[in-house]
């Protein structure tokens, strides 16, 4: 990327998302028995790798809620092959990795904001935007999967 941007989040699987929207924040709507719209951090790497999860591709959901105490749907990482890819690769190297299927942690994706910028024209509003990423990395290790 000539210049790159980066932004933090949760991956949270579309299948997930489906489920939770319009629920109440109390609502365990995911096989893992959260709300993804209000507990982004409890979503675990077991659920983000269950077939029709990770067949739905994954969206990057804020790190911190709004007033309501929801969080936002802030990209959609389904843009192309190489991004699912790459983010479907960062998912399954930690799990092995680390060997817990717990809590999925917080990540920081790095993407092209030209891309976003001539994408805003076709955001919808359940998937914002997509973009292709590069790097997907966790906010406080330097290791980066490309």
């Amino acid at each position: 990327f000539a210049q790159a941007a980066e932004l933090s989040g949760y991956l949270i699987d579309k299948k997930c998302v489906d489920l939770c929207v319009g629920k109440s924040s109390d609502t365990q709507c995911t096989p893992d028995g959260v709300n993804v719209f209000y507990n982004p951090e409890r979503h675990t790497g077991w659920c983000l790798l269950l077939g029709v999860c990770m067949d739905s591709g994954y969206i990057l959901m804020s790190d911190i809620p709004n007033n309501s105490g929801m969080h936002q749907i802030l990209m959609d990482l389904t843009a192309n092959d190489v991004t699912r890819a790459v983010v479907l690769e960062h998912i399954q190297n930690h799990i092995e990795e680390s060997g817990d299927t717990g809590f999925f942690p917080k990540v920081t994706i790095e993407y092209n904001p030209e891309e976003l910028q001539a994408d805003s024209q076709t955001a919808n509003e359940i998937w914002p935007t997509s973009v292709t990423v590069k790097t997907v990395k966790q906010p406080w290790f330097d290791t980066v999967l490309d």
